[in-house]
C-alpha cells in the first residue's frame, strides 16, 4: 500500500493531470466538464431495447444475464477512451471508475441487481482479452487495466479465465453479422469455473466479442455473467 501511494505521488508530481476537454489542471475530467458525461441508458443486451435494471428481457436470448454501460460513446467520454487506448493514460480509467461509484450511490435502485453481483464475495472480475500479439504491439490491454481498477475498488481479485487464441481482423468496418462470425471460436477458457462473473470491456458496439466470451463462460459452468463497459 505504501509503495502504491508513493508511486501515485511521484506520478502526480512528474505528470500532473490536465482536463482532456478544457485543459485545467487537477484531473483528466474536471468538475465543470463532468457535466458532459452523458449517462447511457440501460438496455437488454440481446435486443437493445430499454431494460430498467440492464437485465436480459424474458423471451430474449443472450449468454449475458445483464449489461451495464456507463456513458454514451461521444464527446468527452470518447476523448477519454481514445486517450487511454492511443496514449496509455491509464489513470483516466481510474477517474471514470470513480465517477461510476458516484452513479451507484445516486441511483442504487436502478443498479441494484448489478450491485448484488458486485458485492457477492463469490463473484469474480475478468475481462475480454486482446490477443497476445495485439497486446505486445500496443504494450497493454485496456480492458485488463479497467478490470483491475474495478476489482481493486471492490476488494476483489482480477482473474484471467479467458484467452484469445485466434487472431481476428478488426471489428470496425464489418457489418453486424460479420462481426459475430469474425470472433466465433476465437477464445478459450483457461481458468477454474465459478458461479458468477463480471465481464469487463471498454466499449460495447455490436456486442459480438463480449457475447462470444459470455457463451464460453456459460459452456464452462458459469451460471451468471454480467457485462460491464465504460461506454456504448
Amino acid at each position: 500500500m505504501k509503495i502504491r501511494k508513493l508511486y501515485s505521488f511521484l506520478l502526480e508530481a512528474l505528470f500532473p493531470r490536465y482536463c482532456i476537454s478544457c485543459g485545467s489542471e487537477g484531473s483528466y475530467i474536471c468538475e465543470d466538464c463532468s457535466i458532459f458525461l452523458s449517462e447511457s441508458r440501460l438496455v437488454c443486451p440481446a435486443c437493445g431495447k430499454n431494460s430498467y435494471y440492464g437485465t436480459t428481457h424474458k423471451g430474449c436470448k443472450s449468454p449475458l444475464n445483464g449489461l451495464i454501460s456507463l456513458w454514451d460513446y461521444e464527446s468527452i467520454v470518447k476523448m477519454a477512451i481514445d486517450k487511454i487506448k492511443d496514449d496509455g493514460v491509464f489513470h483516466i480509467t481510474e477517474e471514470l471508475i470513480e465517477h461510476f461509484i458516484v452513479l451507484l450511490e445516486r441511483d442504487s435502485k436502478r443498479f441494484s441487481l448489478f450491485l448484488d453481483i458486485l458485492t457477492d464475495k463469490g463473484s469474480v472480475v475478468t475481462f475480454v482479452p486482446l490477443s497476445s500479439r495485439k497486446k505486445r504491439i500496443r504494450g497493454f490491454d485496456q480492458s485488463e487495466i479497467l478490470a483491475g481498477y474495478l476489482a481493486r475498488i471492490l476488494g476483489k481479485k482480477r482473474v484471467r479465465i479467458i484467452k484469445k487464441t485466434k487472431e481476428t481482423i478488426p471489428q470496425s468496418g464489418l457489418k453486424k453479422r460479420d462481426r459475430f462470425l469474425n470472433v466465433k471460436g476465437s477464445f478459450s477458457f483457461v481458468g477454474s469455473s465459478v458461479d458468477r462473473v463480471i465481464l469487463v470491456d471498454d466499449i460495447w458496439t455490436s456486442g459480438a466479442t463480449m457475447r462470444e466470451c459470455a457463451k464460453l463462460l456459460k459452456r464452462n459452468g458459469v451460471k451468471e455473467v454480467w457485462g460491464f463497459v465504460l461506454a456504448s
